[in-house]
């Protein structure tokens, strides 16, 4: 499992298509890609060749710090408190008093297709 960018994001279309590559050329690890790009439209072609990997999951990410999501497949946005995380997955990492990474709280589901929406806790 791999995250792409703990702070920042895809600031160029020549990185975007280098992480393409790197996607492809690794089927056998799952990658995790939070971005913001998806609302430049030069970044749209590029993210939807990422999506349609098998083992790539791009998560479109909000602006909000209240919950709102962006629309899409696969999105993350942030709370400030448990009542704001509406129809998403929890991430128990950002979760105060939980420990603060995916492996000891047992999650994959930021790499999960499956998951239609990631709330983290803004810290």
């Amino acid at each position: 499992y791999f995250r792409f960018f703990d702070s920042g994001d895809m600031y160029h279309i020549g990185l975007a298509n280098k992480i393409l590559e790197v996607c492809k050329a690794l089927p056998d690890c799952q990658f995790w890609i939070p971005t913001r790009m998806h609302k430049i439209a030069k970044f749209k072609p590029v993210i939807a060749k990422l999506n349609r990997l098998p083992n790539v999951v791009v998560r479109l990410s909000s602006d909000s710090t209240q919950g709102k999501r962006s629309r899409g497949k696969n999105t993350s946005t942030i709370v400030r408190s448990a009542n704001q995380v509406l129809d998403a997955h929890e991430c128990p990492a950002t979760v105060a008093g939980n420990k603060p990474n995916c492996k000891a709280n047992n999650c994959t589901a930021c790499w999960d297709k499956n998951v239609p929406g990631i709330a983290y806790h803004y810290h």
